[in-house]
């Protein structure tokens, strides 16, 4: 069912291996208020903050902190807007079909990261996004992946990161501005 964040969701993940969250029927929304989601600080292992599985759903409105990865879609048409992810080693992985990446910040700049948004499905839309990277990449589209329109978005490279990774397969790459 649709959810909205009353609070912050902090884990000690030493002890939650999984997902945080995990998004696992068709067409739920995740609301999350302004509010966290994330491991605690103190945590060695590092788990993902939230997985979405399925078809259709969204999340929006908050900030996701300490986890191996941010937020990681399976499935099909999901939408992520208006999220901040902190301090993750990559902050989104899209494995999910004709998925909306749309005006977020993935903080990508600290030394544990690799990178913000992996694209490893087709279809994706990646648009008003702001990335600053320091080591690894801003966007990287896998190999073999078609039909992903990356547009508007702001990556900024700040040590030996690049903006965007084999980004040749995109049918559309226009308005990005990448500041090394």
């Amino acid at each position: 069912d649709d959810t909205t964040l009353s609070e912050d969701v902090v884990c000690d993940c030493d002890a939650n291996s999984g997902p945080l969250i995990t998004l696992g029927k068709f067409s739920i929304t995740l609301d999350m208020n302004g509010h966290t989601i994330g491991c605690m600080a103190s945590s060695t292992k590092k788990a993902t903050c939230i997985s979405v599985d399925y078809f259709g759903s969204t999340v929006e409105n908050g900030t996701v902190a300490n986890c191996n990865v941010g937020i990681r879609l399976k499935g099909s048409i999901h939408t992520v807007t208006d999220v901040s992810v902190l301090s993750s080693e990559v902050g989104m992985v899209v494995k999910s079909f004709n998925s909306f990446l749309l005006h977020n910040t993935i903080d990508a700049s600290e030394d544990a990261s690799t990178g913000g948004i992996k694209i490893a499905a087709n279809g994706a839309v990646i648009q008003g996004n702001t990335i600053p990277v320091a080591d690894g990449y801003g966007i990287n589209v896998l190999s073999g992946v078609a039909s992903t329109d990356i547009l508007d978005n702001n990556v900024t490279v700040s040590g030996e990161g690049v903006c965007f990774l084999d980004p040749g397969t995109s049918s559309k790459m226009e308005g990005n501005i990448c500041n090394d």
